[in-house]
């Protein structure tokens, strides 16, 4: 895990510098915009740092309505697994979104995803300029209720591969998209965890974190 750990913070010294700004909401002239790592730099990056072999995803697609999809990423690192959970317009940006989600838990750029955004000014061209005096913000460490997210995580991943077996894949992705990102909130974990138990009819525990 030192070696992990170490592996990580070289990764982040190459990349926090240097963040891919994403607009998450527009309002006229203006924009939020929040650092992102850009999927093809990361896959460089964990290429360089553990190897193509030391590395693995396993991806699930999942259609939401109005033409979006949502994407479960599990990202394997030396033995260790994590999951994280992206949207986009396309399955190719709800598959970078969910990437970098899950590079997150593992520490890889986790300022990202964790900064709430900055308004910018938009060009009439409906282009921006990154802020100038960018500067990653610190991260807290770990509590108990991350601990039990992350385990009730690892049961709802089952109810959803479950689910898209049952041929209940779109029924999921719409629940997944009722019940917020449950990659990050307890409470919206907990929500999405019954729904799904509910949907798919499997047998697991009464209730999760």
């Amino acid at each position: 895990m030192n070696e992990l750990k170490a592996k990580v913070e070289e990764i982040n010294e190459k990349v926090l510098d240097h963040p891919d700004w994403r607009v998450l909401e527009k309002r006229r002239e203006r924009a939020r915009i929040v650092p992102r790592i850009h999927p093809q730099v990361l896959q460089d990056r964990l290429d360089e740092a553990f190897g193509p072999e030391g590395w693995q995803t396993d991806l699930t697609l999942l259609p939401l309505d109005g033409g979006e999809t949502l994407a479960v990423c599990r990202l394997t690192i030396q033995g260790v697994q994590k999951a994280g959970v992206g949207r986009g317009p396309t399955p190719e940006a709800a598959a970078g979104e969910a990437l970098a989600a899950a590079a997150g838990l593992f520490g890889i750029a986790r300022v990202f995803q964790a900064h709430p955004g900055t308004w910018v000014n938009l060009g009439e061209d409906g282009r921006f300029q990154p802020p100038a005096n960018w500067r990653p913000l610190e991260t807290k460490p770990p509590t108990e209720e991350a601990a039990k997210l992350e385990k009730a995580k690892a049961v709802i991943e089952k109810l959803i591969d479950e689910a898209k077996r049952q041929g209940k894949g779109r029924e999921a992705a719409r629940l997944i998209a009722k019940h917020g990102d449950y990659a990050k909130d307890l409470k919206a974990a907990r929500a999405l965890y019954v729904a799904l138990k509910r949907l798919t009819g499997a047998s697991a525990p009464a209730s999760v974190g």
